[in-house]
């Protein structure tokens, strides 16, 4: 492989990595705003929780793709 070569593969996994480092940081981010319930009334703590099962999918489809392009 020419050292041309090896530069732009390198370089193209450093962007998807931080890619979805960023992504799944944000989505913690987001956790920590949808995980309060304070004052919120009996319909809204409802919409948060579904709100948190569907951010948990995109988490955990997130870290599949961050443990992919770590191998």
């Amino acid at each position: 492989m020419t050292n041309r070569k090896f530069n732009h593969k390198f370089n193209t996994r450093i962007k998807s990595l931080r890619r979805w480092y960023d992504i799944v940081s944000k989505l913690y981010e987001f956790e920590g705003v949808i995980n309060d319930y304070d004052g919120a009334s009996p319909g809204e703590v409802k919409t948060l929780k579904l709100m948190h099962r569907k951010l948990y999918e995109c988490c955990v489809i997130a870290k599949e793709h961050l443990k992919g392009v770590m191998i």
